[in-house]
């Protein structure tokens, strides 16, 4: 089993997205269902990595009269929060983090590819041939 959510690859990370995703559909709540959905509820927030809790941090923080923030600022943090969480944004922060993303998680972004060093780089590129 991987342990962090930016060692699934793509394909990985976005069925597990789409197997905890609450049913909208009506249904009868019951004790076993409340305890799938707070299983669920914090898989979700393992799966999304905190990717957006650096902004509602800040967000926190100004309303708090902790620190100012422009209006830019502010819309852009909002931006981050309302934004749904994706595989490349997950990806994004643990690279941001120092996290050694594997070859293989990051066929599927060849941008990101070219950040590696070589031996790492060439791997991936290969990887990325079969996908």
């Amino acid at each position: 089993m991987k342990t962090y959510p930016w060692e699934l690859t793509k394909k990985e990370w976005n069925a597990e997205r789409d197997r905890i995703r609450p049913c909208t559909a009506a249904t009868r709540f019951t004790g076993r269902s409340a305890s799938e959905a707070t299983g669920n509820s914090e898989r979700l927030e393992w799966l999304l990595f905190g990717v957006t809790q650096g902004a509602a941090d800040r967000l926190n923080a100004a309303a708090r009269h902790e620190i100012v923030l422009t209006p830019e600022e502010v819309n852009d943090l909002l931006d981050r929060v309302n934004t749904p969480v994706t595989h490349r944004d997950v990806i994004d922060k643990a690279m941001r983090d120092g996290w050694n993303v594997q070859a293989e998680v990051l066929s599927d972004y060849p941008d990101l590819i070219e950040q590696l060093d070589n031996g790492a780089k060439e791997h991936a590129l290969e990887l990325q041939q079969f996908h």
